[in-house]
Formats: C-alpha cells, sequence, structure tokens
C-alpha cells in the first residue's frame, strides 16, 4: 500500500517494522492502513490467529478479547496501540455482544487486491482503493451523521498535498456529505471545526472531532453547515 509522509509503498507488515525502527509509535502504520481502507481508525490491535476457519465471527473476536488476555494483549504480545484499560472495556462489551455485531471483510479475497508487476518483472499484491470503496460501499456509513444531513467542506492549510482528499474520502465514507475540498491560505496549529454553535452540537460534529481530534469554533459560513480546516 502507499504510505503516508512520503515513505512510498511497503507491505503492511514491513510498514510496522519500518514504524518501529523509527520510532513513529504507531502512527505510520496506523495512518497508512487508514488512509488504504478509507476509514478513520482510532485503535488497532493485530494479534496472531491461526489461518483457519474465521465463519464464526464473534467467536473469533472473543477469543481475543477475553478477559484473561486484558492484560497480556498489550504488553507486547500483540501489534496494538489499546491500553489495558481500553483492552477491558472491549473485553465487558463483547462478553454480551449480540452474534451478528461482528462483521469480517477479508480484503485479500476480494477483487480490490490486484497483481501488480514491478520493473524487474516481478509480482506483487497491491490495493486497489477505487475497487474497495465500490467493494465497500456504504458499509461503514454512520446512520445519526446520514440522518442528520450536514454538509461539510474541507480545507487543507498545511503544504501536504492531497490530504484534504484523503480526509474528505474518510468522512464520505462513514456517511458525511461533503460539498467541497480545497485548500486554504490561512495556518491553523492543529484539526479545526468551524459552524454555528447548533451544528457544532451535532453528531455530525461530535465524530469529526472524536476521529481527528479537532478543536471546535462556533462561526458562520456561507460555504457549508460545517468546515473542517486541517492543521
Amino acid at each position: 500500500i502507499d504510505t503516508v509522509g512520503g515513505y512510498g509503498r511497503y507491505s503492511v507488515d514491513a510498514l510496522w517494522r519500518l514504524d518501529a525502527l523509527d520510532k513513529l509509535g504507531g502512527t505510520l502504520f496506523l495512518g497508512s492502513v487508514e488512509d488504504a481502507l478509507g476509514l478513520p481508525i482510532r485503535r488497532f490491535i493485530a494479534p496472531q490467529i491461526p489461518n483457519t476457519d474465521r465463519s464464526d465471527n464473534m467467536a473469533a473476536i472473543k477469543s481475543i478479547f477475553s478477559l484473561t488476555n486484558a492484560f497480556s494483549g498489550v504488553r507486547g504480545r500483540w501489534k496494538t496501540n489499546l491500553n489495558p484499560f481500553e483492552f477491558l472495556g472491549f473485553a465487558r462489551a463483547i462478553r454480551f455482544a449480540r452474534a451478528d455485531a461482528v462483521q469480517t471483510i477479508d480484503v485479500g479475497q476480494t477483487t480490490a487486491v490486484v497483481d501488480e508487476e514491478l520493473p524487474d518483472g516481478t509480482v506483487q499484491k497491491s490495493l486497489d482503493r477505487d475497487r474497495l470503496d465500490a467493494i465497500l460501499g456504504r458499509a461503514y456509513e454512520d446512520i445519526a451523521i446520514r440522518t442528520e444531513g450536514l454538509s461539510v467542506a474541507v480545507f487543507n492549510t498545511t503544504e501536504t498535498p492531497t490530504l484534504g482528499q484523503r480526509i474528505a474520502r474518510l468522512l464520505s465514507r462513514i456517511g458525511v456529505l461533503v460539498v467541497a475540498v480545497g485548500n486554504e491560505i490561512a495556518t491553523v496549529d492543529r484539526c479545526e471545526l468551524r459552524g454555528k454553535k447548533e451544528a457544532l452540537g451535532s453528531a455530525t460534529a461530535k465524530r469529526i472531532v472524536y476521529y481527528f481530534g479537532c478543536d471546535s469554533k462556533v462561526g458562520e459560513s456561507e460555504r457549508a453547515d460545517l468546515i473542517l480546516f486541517l492543521g
């Protein structure tokens, strides 16, 4: 997959090793996987699961988030950015979850993974993001966000190219109505979400603030209900 930060193209496993080598705390790995899937991701866990039948999704999840694993899973045994308290919270929640509460999508078994021929004639597996977007469709839409239908404009104030398009893709995947993507000269120190007080209290605004760690600022704009400035 393509990596964020201008590192080039790496396998997901190699990305993790590069992240550890450069002491980036999982940010390179997480950001690149997030960008590849087009999904805003806050937490990840990558346990070593045998390549067996995973038709029982809930059983597989419960085997990971068991109470007995609540501390061993975050002490270097698995690749994760969950702390012990977050892991324990998931373990408790999973105990009472419905059997249909978990959906597994094996990207490797879809047409989104294609063969890419390298200059030396060898072939490697590569992720086609356009195909993946078509496959996932609205599977990860937040119903509350889609119901509100608030318009959001995304503006990149950094020197990182395509950042606005990348974030707009993530927002669209969860059901946000993105009506504009562009660049702004004004610089903000970090992500900033602006809008009327009512709009900032919406589920849409709360999700954006949660996913991207934005500051909220009351203001008015004719361009959209909410304006997201990327700093």
